[in-house]
């Protein structure tokens, strides 16, 4: 009967160490995936700065852009305003002459 248990010991030592071997392999699996994980969020954290910081940028050109436009509009309003200004002289000039001509 003695030799019975001890073979039965035997058997169940066996099944745990075979238990403990895979909860070992498993464990490693685990902390494997957790690590890759760990990268990926890292990652990921990286590329979301990277796209915040090129929104900020776009943002700050597209402000650029807009006040730029805005002088060009208003250097454009003064040009014209120029023209017309230099257009009626210039018909101003031109009319005493013609009065003199008729004279």
């Amino acid at each position: 009967r003695l030799k019975q248990q001890a073979r039965r010991l035997h058997q169940q030592a066996r099944c745990l160490k075979q238990q403990a071997r895979l909860l070992k392999q498993q464990a490693r699996r685990l902390h494997q995936e957790a690590r890759r994980l760990k990268q990926q969020a890292r990652f990921l954290k990286q590329q979301a700065q990277r796209l915040h910081q090129q929104a900020r940028h776009q943002h700050q050109q597209a402000r650029r852009l807009k006040q730029q436009a805005r002088f060009l509009k208003q250097q454009a309003q003064r040009l014209h305003q120029q023209a017309r200004h230099q257009h009626q002289q210039a018909r101003r000039l031109k009319q005493p002459a013609q009065h003199s001509k008729q004279q």
